[in-house]
């Protein structure tokens, strides 16, 4: 029995919760695979001072980008996204009368695909933000291993917070802190930033795995003839006082089953009360993108379900 499409929008096989909670019970998995990944850019502290006193920039840059992402961690990365993928089709299995054996096999390609794709983006290390971290704490009378150590907890945090921790690094001397005080003032602020960063990380892959099980048990109920292909899904966003202007216009837009949805507006004129928003005037997104499951952004809490189904 092939199931057709209607226009009316309803959750037919489950709420959007059932997919947050597939998220929620795989972020904690995910948040120490993603602080494993963090804490294995560092690098050996050894090696960053020889080259650091040496000035060899290209050879830190390398060294820090190359050294800790060991198979095993990438591994773990990828097994902690197939289990929020493979928790969030179950439920709907049966529904479509889909061998989750099927399902599995499409989970674990996108798995792999996917965590290859996060970690060269995570391991990506600017060499000219290293080479002028290094020009100025050399400068202000750093040691090398004084500046290996400070250079080692920079590389896994993103560019603004690598920003955030060299000022603070700067205001400390500048206010007459001895060097050695200050990298450990630096170091506090690092750790507690990598900890932050490996939380978005965990909060955003675990939405994004969870609505891919969705999607990959749809592509199989599809491809096995228990979905028409003309079925239409639609992006759902979780109604509350932290839904955003980018989700608020993204709510309720419809794309054919085995289409990206494209993310490139949001709200300018954009009113919120508790679960309830409404949306009066949009603006184009600097940085447009096309996807075919949320999230849209940094710790996204959107969800796709598909619209209502008739037999």
């Amino acid at each position: 029995m092939v199931l057709s499409t209607a226009t009316t929008r309803h959750h037919v096989t489950k709420s959007e919760d059932s997919i947050l909670a597939a998220a929620d019970r795989a972020e904690p998995k995910l948040r120490r695979a993603a602080t494993d990944m963090l804490e294995g850019l560092k690098g050996s502290i050894d090696g960053l001072t020889d080259l650091i006193a040496a000035g060899d920039v290209a050879a830190v840059t390398e060294l820090l980008t190359t050294q800790g992402l060991t198979p095993q961690i990438v591994s773990a990365f990828q097994d902690a996204t197939l289990t929020a993928a493979v928790a969030s089709a179950i439920p709907d299995a049966t529904v479509f009368n889909v061998a989750m054996n099927d399902v599995n096999i499409r989970a674990v390609r996108w798995a792999q695909q996917n965590a290859a794709s996060e970690v060269t983006g995570i391991g990506q290390v600017s060499r000219a933000a290293v080479q002028d971290a290094i020009e100025d704490m050399l400068i202000r009378g750093l040691s090398p291993s004084q500046t290996a150590r400070v250079i080692r907890d920079l590389v896994p945090l993103t560019t603004p917070h690598q920003q955030a921790v060299q000022r603070l690094l700067t205001s400390s001397l500048d206010a007459g802190v001895t060097a050695e005080h200050a990298t450990k003032i630096a170091a506090r602020k690092s750790a507690k930033l990598l900890r932050y960063r490996a939380t978005m990380i965990a909060r955003t892959e675990a939405v994004k795995a969870a609505n891919m099980g969705q999607q990959l048990l749809w592509d199989t109920a599809v491809d096995q003839g228990y979905i028409a292909a003309g079925t239409r899904k639609v992006w759902l966003a979780t109604g509350d006082d932290r839904t955003c202007k980018i989700c608020a216009v993204m709510d309720g837009q419809t794309v054919a089953i085995d289409t990206s949805f494209n993310v490139n507006r949001q709200a300018t004129g954009f009113i919120r009360s508790g679960a309830d928003f409404q949306v009066a005037d949009t603006k184009p997104l600097k940085n447009p993108t096309s996807t075919k499951v949320p999230p849209a952004h940094i710790q996204c809490r959107c969800t796709i379900v598909l619209e209502r189904l008739q037999t």
